[in-house]
């Protein structure tokens, strides 16, 4: 190949593909939101981990469920970003409130990033089980 030709165009993934031809990450979310299943579509699935959050189906039931032939239970999850791993106690109530109002479940931290409580008595207090008796005051 000289310099002077370009190069052949590479394959889209079927992500890349799926990404192409969404109507710029809009895709199928609209009508699937609107449709009354449980879960979004293989396409959308895709989509929706660029708006922020990610389909998943509950780990835990997965093996019961296989076992009685049901379907997956299925959730999204949102991840936040925490820069440097430190929430005021204000913030953590806003999480809290959040995941406690819209998922009916306490906001989950993985062990891996555990944020930070910039709050006195986070530091103050080895007692208390973290987070939310500490940053929750």
């Amino acid at each position: 190949m000289s310099i002077d030709q370009p190069a052949a165009p590479r394959a889209l993934t079927a992500v890349e593909g799926v990404k192409a031809s969404s109507r710029h990450l809009r895709g199928a979310l609209a009508a699937e939101l609107d449709d009354g299943t449980d879960h979004f579509g293989a396409d959308s699935t895709h989509l929706v981990k660029f708006h922020g959050f990610y389909q998943q189906d509950d780990r835990d039931v997965r093996r019961e469920r296989t076992a009685r032939k049901l379907p997956p239970l299925y959730s999204c999850m949102v991840r936040a970003a925490v820069p440097g791993g430190v929430l005021s106690a204000e913030q953590w109530v806003v999480m809290d409130r959040l995941a406690t109002e819209v998922a009916a479940n306490a906001p989950g931290v993985p062990v891996r990033r555990r944020p930070t409580c910039a709050s006195p008595l986070a530091r103050a207090s080895s007692t208390t089980s973290w987070p939310r008796a500490i940053c929750a005051r």
